[in-house]
């Protein structure tokens, strides 16, 4: 379920983009608690009520720590989808290198689109946001040096949260 689905159904409002109200709402209720652990630039963002802004790490972690309605939390599958998301993200942006082997990219790749599919993003969109991403996975094998550069990944696709 996305961010603003579950905050509709706990408050019974649409999330307002335009005056910050809902982000403010959230920050003293429900994303008290997470809004204290998150960095200084992930609490401005927060702050700013551009839900489609938040990188993943902050809506990652308020999907993951955050209870919306009474009795209402992630199943497992979802807490496994989301931290494998957040695994993906890491090895991709923490890698030492900034290299990818082929391999590697291409194993990362699979795994998003499961998760992406998960989630409810169509292939035709996952395929789409590959292609035109910049983010290189499969390389000519024939090539000695098999390792690009490999750290554009999107954070925005028109994936809706």
């Amino acid at each position: 379920m996305k961010f603003r689905e579950r905050w509709k159904k706990s408050t019974q409002q649409d999330w307002d983009f335009d005056n910050g109200a809902s982000a403010q709402t959230f920050i003293r209720g429900c994303g008290r608690k997470v809004f204290r652990r998150l960095r200084r630039i992930q609490k401005e963002s927060v702050e700013s009520g551009e839900v489609n802004n938040w990188d993943i790490t902050t809506l990652i972690e308020i999907l993951l720590h955050v209870k919306f309605y009474p009795n209402q939390s992630l199943n497992e599958e979802e807490m496994h989808y989301l931290e494998e998301l957040r695994d993906v993200r890491n090895k991709v942006m923490h890698n030492p290198d900034e290299r990818l082997s082929t391999e590697i990219a291409d194993q990362l790749w699979v795994r998003l689109e499961s998760i992406l599919s998960y989630f409810g993003v169509t292939v035709e969109k996952i395929h789409e946001t590959k292609n035109s991403s910049g983010v290189i996975t499969h390389l000519d094998h024939e090539k000695e040096n098999s390792s690009k550069v490999c750290k554009n990944i999107p954070h925005k696709n028109g994936v809706q949260f």
